[in-house]
């Protein structure tokens, strides 16, 4: 593990912090409405695609197959906090689907990159010294 990945992960998971309890629900906000984009689910798709690449900072941060997983069973934690925490914010609500959402991303982020390293570790340095 390096300094720069660690420090990733760092800034990474204060980042989800920041952004999940963001107080984007006055009328006073700058924050755009996701439903504004017109495009279905995009919520559940952006909750996925975030823990997704959390989950991959992780594993790739870490060598240690049991670090790994626990730093992904981790950020699983940290987003049921985050889920729950919404609540004490004005016009903020917790939602299960957003937390099935980034548990999925978890997982796939997990699956991906230590299914994928064998094959990009063979094009991509930063890949060959990961493993």
């Amino acid at each position: 593990m390096t300094v720069l990945k660690f420090s990733t992960l760092v800034i990474y998971s204060l980042f989800i912090g920041y952004v999940s309890l963001l107080d984007n629900s006055s009328p006073t906000s700058n924050v755009p409405s996701i439903d504004s984009f017109g495009i279905s689910h995009l919520d559940k798709i952006l909750h996925l695609g975030a823990y997704g690449l959390f989950a991959s900072i992780a594993v790739l941060t870490f060598k240690n197959k049991v670090i790994q997983y626990l730093s992904c069973l981790f950020i699983i934690i940290f987003s049921a906090l985050l889920e729950y925490f919404q609540s004490t914010i004005y016009l903020r609500q917790p939602s299960l689907t957003d937390f099935l959402a980034n548990c999925i991303g978890v997982i796939l982020g997990l699956v991906l990159i230590n299914y994928l390293s064998p094959f990009l570790s063979k094009k991509f340095v930063f890949f060959k010294h990961h493993l």
